[in-house]
């Protein structure tokens, strides 16, 4: 599997991270169609350790890594965010 966690400071709310997360994902079915994205999308939201976890494997779950990374970085900046990739099968 290979997966892409966000990690997020501290001064973040992470339930304003939870709202960008979904608008994300209607973003990606809009691209790709909601059954679709429901059975190839994966994703872990953690706010108790401030992360977002998407498993990259399929397209649509590597359009949900671009699209929120890019909605993330618009609303908050790009030094709120560490970025860590655990390689497998992409």
């Amino acid at each position: 599997m290979c997966t892409m966690t966000f990690e997020f400071i501290s001064t973040i709310d992470m339930s304003e991270i939870a709202s960008t997360l979904q608008l994300s994902c209607i973003a990606v079915e809009s691209l790709f169609g909601a059954l679709r994205v429901q059975l190839q999308t994966s994703y872990q939201f953690l706010p108790q350790q401030r992360r977002v976890v998407v498993d990259m494997t399929q397209q649509p779950g590597q359009a949900l890594a671009l699209v929120f990374l890019g909605y993330v970085t618009k609303e908050f900046g790009v030094n709120v965010i560490r970025l860590m990739r655990r390689e497998g099968r992409c």
